[in-house]
C-alpha cells in the first residue's frame, strides 16, 4: 500500500482511536511500520549509491513509483506523534523515517541539475574517443561543481595517469 493511501486511516485513528477496533488499529500500525521500513530501505539504497558516486542511479531509484521523497513526506503526516504514541500502546514498534538521509537525496537532485550537461558531454567525449586532455578538462569542470564525487575523482585520476 502506498503511504498516502494509508495516511487518511492513520489520521482518523490517531484523532479518534475509538473509531477503530483494536484489531484494525493493529493492522494499521503494522502497515505503517512496514511502509516506514520499505521507505527507509529504499532511502538507504539511494544513499549508498550516492556515496559511491552513482548519483544518476540513485535518483533513478528514488523516482521509481512511489517516488521516495513523496512517500517519505506522506509518512510524516501531521498527526504522526499521536499515531506513534498509539502504535506504542499497541506494542507495534515503528522505525523512524530516515529524514536526514533523505536530505542527501534531495541535495543530489540539485547537484544532478548542475552536472547533467557536463556529464552528458563527458559521456559523448568517451564514446567518440575524444583526446584525453579534452576529457580531463570536462572532468575538472565537473570536479569544480561536485568536488566530492568519487566517480569524477576516480575517472580524473585514471585519465590523468594515462596522459602523464
Amino acid at each position: 500500500m502506498v503511504a498516502k493511501d494509508l495516511v487518511f486511516d492513520l489520521q482518523l485513528a490517531a484523532s479518534y482511536p475509538s473509531s477503530k477496533s483494536e484489531q484494525e488499529l493493529l493492522v494499521l500500525a503494522q502497515q505503517y511500520a512496514d511502509a516506514c521500513s520499505r521507505t527507509n530501505e529504499r532511502i538507504f539504497e539511494c544513499v549508498k549509491l550516492l556515496r559511491v558516486g552513482m548519483r544518476s542511479e540513485a535518483i533513478r531509484l528514488a523516482e521509481l513509483e512511489p517516488n521516495i521523497l513523496d512517500e517519505l513526506s506522506s509518512l510524516n503526516f501531521g498527526e504522526r506523534g499521536a499515531w506513534l504514541a498509539l502504535a506504542e500502546q499497541l506494542g507495534v514498534p515503528t522505525p523512524d523515517p530516515a529524514f536526514e538521509m533523505a536530505r542527501e537525496i534531495s541535495d543530489a537532485y540539485d547537484q544532478h541539475e548542475e552536472t547533467k550537461g557536463l556529464a552528458c558531454q563527458l559521456r559523448l567525449q568517451n564514446i567518440y574517443r575524444r583526446p584525453k586532455e579534452e576529457r580531463l578538462q570536462t572532468l575538472e569542470k565537473l570536479l569544480q561543481v561536485d568536488p566530492n564525487n568519487p566517480a569524477w575523482l576516480r575517472n580524473y585520476s585514471l585519465l590523468e595517469d594515462s596522459v602523464g
